[in-house]
């Protein structure tokens, strides 16, 4: 088994550079995470491959508000999901931390 990070892709998530008033990021009204709440934001699972990890992961969280219109953790279009290897710098590898 490998593990592997799954991420909404940057470019659905957007931060201003004036943000609105009591809100520290804004997301693109169109994206599966308009809503900053109730959602997923990463995830690490442990699969064989990406394909299972996928799977898994959209598995896990078909109730956040992210998965309500497509099934985003098993589109590439919408997340990344790149293998975890032990040949990578040292650091935090997910810390989603998010106030509300």
């Amino acid at each position: 088994m490998k593990l592997w990070l799954l991420k909404p892709r940057p470019q659905w998530l957007v931060t201003e550079k004036v943000p609105p008033p009591g809100f520290g990021w804004r997301i693109i009204e169109t994206s599966p995470w308009a809503r900053e709440w109730d959602s997923y934001h990463g995830m690490v699972v442990r699969a064989a491959d990406e394909k299972e990890a996928r799977a898994i992961a959209m598995e896990h969280c078909k109730s956040g508000d992210e998965c309500r219109a497509h099934p985003v953790w098993t589109m590439p279009k919408y997340t990344s999901c790149e293998e975890l290897t032990g040949d990578a710098e040292a650091g935090i590898v997910l810390a989603d931390y998010l106030t509300g």
